[in-house]
């Protein structure tokens, strides 16, 4: 109340939904429509399981904000549910989440590749690859992954890329075996 009708009110209803998703979004319906955006971007920011569970009561004019809330941080602590959500909703893939997936758990994150395909539609048009942000990202974190996986992907591009990578990553960790590596090949 105190900051109705100051510049910083949508801070108030945004603090609100952090703090009480249900109260604050019904409130805004209810009394102050001009303020479900900021609302539910809150909503999507603070509580993506709420978001995730009452997105049906979320009015049509607050969606979007939502998922930009939802888009703000790449940490949450659900990552693959929050992709399944965003590819359900037809919103696409958000990169960041993604690479954090990887980071996290690399294989829940190859099968993410292998169940839905590489080349995937980012939320705000465009695409991504996100085989090759897989690759830079499990290459900086666990290269040895993409050991395992080049070792099981037959031959071709993209057993090269996982190669590849790992051979970087080699470069960085351990130079003189790189070298050795690299004298011992063939090609």
């Amino acid at each position: 109340a105190a900051a109705a009708g100051t510049k910083d009110e949508h801070h108030a209803w945004w603090a609100w939904s952090c703090h009480d998703p249900k109260a604050a979004l019904s409130a805004a319906i209810a009394r102050n429509p001009d303020r479900v955006n900021n609302v539910t971007w809150g909503i999507g920011e603070f509580h993506s399981e709420w978001l995730r569970e009452h997105f049906d009561e979320i009015p049509e004019s607050g969606r979007d904000n939502a998922f930009e809330g939802l888009d703000k941080w790449d940490d949450h602590p659900d990552p693959v549910e929050i992709l399944k959500f965003l590819k359900d909703k037809g919103k696409g893939v958000d990169r960041d989440i993604f690479e954090t997936l990887a980071r996290r758990d690399p294989w829940a994150a190859y099968d993410w590749i292998e169940e839905n395909g590489a080349r995937q539609s980012g939320p705000y048009g465009g695409s991504y690859d996100l085989l090759e942000g897989f690759i830079r990202t499990v290459g900086e974190s666990a290269p040895e992954v993409l050991q395992r996986i080049a070792e099981q992907t037959p031959a071709g591009e993209m057993k090269r890329k996982f190669e590849a990578a790992v051979f970087d990553s080699l470069i960085k960790s351990d130079p003189d075996e790189a070298m050795k590596q690299a004298l011992e090949t063939k090609a």
